[in-house]
């Protein structure tokens, strides 16, 4: 249903489960909060907000740190020499080492996915990532008129980058990620 009034309308989103008894109750609110309201809307207007996330392919990426990065390249070589009872502390290092080559690697393609969609975008939320291989997981305030070019940079990054990174593409959304209203109806 949002989606398809906002087609033609801005939205406000309000909290989910933000519920008025009755038609009375959603007048008084309307009336009380009119100039906050106008002002969310005249800032939003034209705009629509679209998610994207980032997330390594685990077989990709793995293999490739286990190929590029020389000191793990070693050091797994030395785990070949030994055997598995005698390598405890040898694994927990290449274990340390891989995170950190890990996280090398998000930051550096979080930085150019953010480098390339920001600028197309009026405001930019990134939000807390989950799970090791989730690079970014960002929401993009974007005028109704960028939001062709912003799709072509998403796809030239998905081209780009398709072996690796498997990207999740959400759109058009409600405002979440940049519209914080909480209407507390027991007030009114």
């Amino acid at each position: 249903a949002i989606e398809e009034i906002m087609k033609k309308h801005t939205v406000l989103p309000v909290r989910f489960c933000t519920i008025a008894q009755d038609e009375d109750k959603v007048k008084k609110i309307l009336e009380k909060e009119h100039d906050k309201f106008v002002d969310l809307l005249k800032n939003i207007e034209g705009k629509k907000e679209l998610g994207l996330r980032a997330i390594f392919k685990e077989e990709v990426i793995y293999k490739e740190i286990a190929e590029n990065y020389e000191d793990i390249k070693k050091l797994k070589k030395a785990l070949l020499s030994e055997p598995p009872a005698k390598t405890y502390y040898l694994r927990v290092e290449v274990g340390r080492k891989v995170e950190a080559a890990l996280q090398e690697e998000k930051d550096i393609y979080k930085e150019e996915i953010l480098n390339t969609l920001s600028p197309l975008a009026k405001d930019t939320k990134v939000n807390t990532t989950y799970g090791e291989l989730m690079i970014v997981s960002a929401a993009f305030l974007v005028e109704n008129p960028k939001e062709a070019e912003f799709d072509r940079n998403v796809q030239a990054l998905a081209d780009k980058y398709g072996g690796k990174i498997k990207f999740k593409y959400v759109g058009t959304l409600p405002p979440f990620n940049f519209v914080n209203l909480v209407i507390e109806t027991g007030k009114y």
